[in-house]
């Protein structure tokens, strides 16, 4: 269980990292005018299908909330809705990418 715990902290601090840059990136902001967000999967058992998905889906929320707007209608414009997909995507990758990597480890 500690075990566990240690690398889901280590992941909260490294998803609301990467999900910060892409913001950045995609909003055309300096890194101190940004959104952080934090991701926490200790509750989960990463070994199930189940603890997975949900991980994914703590994930996707995390992105769209710190991306903002993906569709025209709610971003106001193509531009926008275009930059929140981006970010979108460069955080979710990136975060898959840490997750991946503790999975390895363990």
């Amino acid at each position: 269980m500690k075990h566990i715990l240690r690398y889901g902290v280590l992941a909260f601090l490294s998803i609301g990292i990467v999900a910060t840059a892409a913001h950045a990136s995609a909003a055309g902001r300096s890194g101190d005018q940004v959104e952080r967000t934090a991701v926490s999967y200790a509750d989960l058992n990463l070994d199930s299908a189940a603890g997975r998905a949900t991980l994914q889906q703590r994930i996707d929320r995390a992105a769209a909330s710190v991306c903002g707007p993906q569709s025209t209608r709610l971003a106001g414009s193509v531009g926008r809705a275009v930059k929140g997909q981006e970010c979108f995507e460069k955080a979710r990758a990136r975060a898959m990418s840490v997750i991946d990597k503790r999975l390895e480890e363990l």
